[in-house]
């Protein structure tokens, strides 16, 4: 027999080849008991987006003939959305008192939703000229100030800006990147996510800087509402009576 043949068959190979084959065999199976085990589960909204109250906003009264987005569910991936138009109450400037502004809200809570479009990447699908986005820092009552994300579009003569947040379990992002990796954290076993944009239509007499004004408004004022009244909260203390925390 000769040398290497007998270290094949030695006592330490056939152990160690054995472990690798166990572990490779076991391996698919491992993977998908972690994939499971590390499975977020859906949380509801505590209130229905339908159900928000118009009224809440001190600063805007609502309007319906303010424009709003018009959706489908199976576009936006989730049935649970709305979109009402508002004016404000008493504009700081004159230039600001025709301007409407749309808040839309659209709630996901599929552990494997990867995160819809976001405002920059669907106005540029839709032929629209995109400018360099830009952060916006807002500071939210219960929050502190977190950066929103800025989009300034046009096509022709017409310009809107979005501004918006997406928030996962009650904290404020700005980036579908900075959701996921947040998703995919370990420790909170609850998950949810929304995306809140407050979009103005800019008149060609209206500096843009006003009609971004009058959307961080809207944010300001909408965020806090929203957090109290509609988002659940994942927390492990908020949850210690659930039957599957």
């Amino acid at each position: 027999m000769t040398r290497r043949r007998r270290r094949f068959l030695s006592p330490h190979f056939v152990v160690s080849a054995g472990f690798l084959a166990l572990t490779a065999a076991a391996l698919p199976t491992g993977l998908a008991m972690l994939k499971e085990h590390m499975r977020k589960v859906p949380v509801e909204l505590t209130v229905k987006l339908d159900q928000l109250d118009k009224t809440a906003f001190p600063s805007f009264r609502y309007d319906s003939s303010v424009q709003t987005v018009l959706a489908i569910d199976e576009w936006l991936g989730t049935k649970d959305w709305v979109s009402f138009g508002y004016r404000l109450e008493s504009p700081p400037t004159p230039e600001a008192a025709g301007l409407g502004v749309t808040l839309f809200v659209a709630y996901y809570n599929d552990p494997e939703e990867t995160v819809p479009h976001t405002p920059e990447v669907c106005y540029k699908q839709s032929g629209w000229d995109v400018r360099p986005t830009r952060r916006l820092p807002i500071t939210i009552d219960g929050v502190g100030t977190a950066d929103a994300h800025l989009v300034d579009v046009s096509m022709g003569s017409e310009r809107v800006v979005v501004l918006y947040y997406l928030c996962h379990n009650r904290q404020l992002f700005r980036t579908r990147e900075e959701v996921r990796f947040a998703m995919g954290l370990p420790g909170d076993p609850y998950m949810y996510f929304s995306k809140i944009e407050s979009i103005v239509v800019c008149p060609p007499d209206v500096p843009v800087e006003t009609c971004v004004d009058t959307a961080k408004r809207m944010l300001e004022e909408a965020m806090p509402h929203l957090l109290e009244a509609h988002f659940p909260d994942t927390s492990a203390e908020a949850n210690a009576d659930r039957g599957d925390a």
